[in-house]
């Protein structure tokens, strides 16, 4: 069964949050910041998707990070099974992904969070300041929270599994290239947007 669950990025007015139930807002008097995949909304129309990594031929530039060889051999050879994507680079090191997501065009970056303590979240942020319209999907073993709420922090557009079936994985990429985000359905009740941003929200005691 597949642990998560999409739901559509909506662009809404004056920093409005609409018809997400299982989404908190807050709301502040401040004028809300433009947080690109923070507009969580109904099945409202989703913003194009942006066309930096996807060239003339059609093919969306995908490139994959993370040690763990054969998972990402899986998502490649997965990857090449359909037309519109084309693997533009495999690396096992967080020290060449933003170099390489500029230089090789990466619409879309598959990268393991554990490379090293909180790397694999620094060269995300990293790669959102100078490329802020490429996707950033998390693999995880676990859906522990602290990652996933450095994942929303740094404007990630997906958190996964790394056991979930490459073809799982796939599919998340093309949600969040149509414009859509993919996290685990056990959190969403707990994702809070504000107008400072996104983040995950703690688990109530029987007291709060």
């Amino acid at each position: 069964m597949n642990s998560s669950f999409v739901f559509p990025v909506t662009q809404t007015m004056g920093g409005q949050i609409s018809g997400f139930s299982a989404c908190r807002t807050t709301q502040s008097d401040e004028p809300a910041e433009d947080h690109s995949l923070l507009r969580l909304g109904g099945r409202a129309e989703a913003p194009a998707p942006h066309r930096e990594g996807i060239h003339t031929d059609g093919k969306t530039n995908v490139l994959l990070v993370g040690r763990h060889t054969m998972l990402m051999s899986s998502i490649a050879a997965q990857l090449q099974q359909e037309s519109r994507f084309r693997v533009v680079g495999m690396t096992d090191t967080g020290a060449e992904v933003v170099r390489m997501t500029s230089q090789r065009d990466a619409a879309v970056v598959v990268m393991d969070v554990d490379l090293a303590e909180t790397e694999s979240f620094r060269h995300a942020k990293a790669i959102k300041a100078i490329l802020p319209k490429t996707h950033i999907v998390f693999l995880g073993a676990l859906a522990r929270d602290d990652y996933i709420d450095q994942a929303l922090r740094v404007r990630a557009s997906g958190f996964l599994l790394k056991d979930d079936l490459p073809r799982t994985i796939v599919g998340a990429i093309r949600e969040v290239l149509a414009g859509g985000a993919h996290f685990p359905r056990e959190v969403l009740s707990r994702i809070v947007v504000d107008p400072t941003g996104i983040r995950l929200a703690p688990i109530e005691g029987p007291g709060d």
